[in-house]
């Protein structure tokens, strides 16, 4: 994805989109860092549903933080 300053309030609560079949994931519910390197290592995902539960996807995982929503690839089902 290469460097990009991402606001983190900005992110939280952002719709996260699966390229790979145009799911809806679920929304961003924290982010997970690196406090040593100082760097994103992953995503929290608060799933849809009304027991949704909670996954992180790791930064290798993210293609974009975009206007609306984060699009992410190769997860598993």
């Amino acid at each position: 994805m290469g460097d990009q300053i991402v606001n983190v309030g900005s992110v939280i609560g952002k719709e996260i989109l699966n390229l790979n079949d145009g799911a809806f994931v679920g929304k961003v519910q924290g982010v997970c860092i690196d406090g040593a390197e100082r760097k994103l290592t992953g995503i929290q995902v608060k799933q849809k549903g009304l027991l949704g539960g909670k996954n992180i996807i790791p930064f290798g995982n993210i293609k974009s933080f975009g206007t609306h929503t984060v699009t992410v690839s190769h997860l598993e089902g």
